[in-house]
């Protein structure tokens, strides 16, 4: 998977690699600076979003996809606050999509 909105991902030891033609979708969040629940940037995709527009974006989204394509690929910032990662799952969830968070596997990237 692959996108070109430089997020800086966490490390962890365990998940398997993602085996798939089809492109995902995918949500990136960027921590600007601030505090939590402050200053983050939103990319659907490669394309920077409002949070007040991601939930009738991706409501939107989800009624043009199959079952099998009904997972959003979640890409944080390692430093962006869990309450604005838990937000989006959430968002994400009320849409209609399941979420996969990515990571980084230790010694990869």
């Amino acid at each position: 998977m692959t996108s070109t909105i430089d997020i800086d991902l966490p490390i962890a030891s365990e998940g398997k690699a993602l085996a798939s033609n089809a492109p995902p979708l995918t949500l990136s969040v960027k921590r600007t600076n601030g505090a939590c629940n402050s200053n983050i940037e939103l990319y659907l995709g490669d394309t920077l979003i409002s949070s007040n527009d991601l939930l009738p974006k991706i409501k939107a989204i989800r009624e043009t996809r199959s079952d099998a394509d009904s997972v959003v690929y979640l890409r944080g910032d390692k430093d962006v606050c869990y309450t604005d990662m838990m937000k989006l799952l959430g968002n994400i969830r009320t849409a209609g999509f399941k979420a996969n968070i990515v990571i980084v596997p230790e010694g990869g990237s």
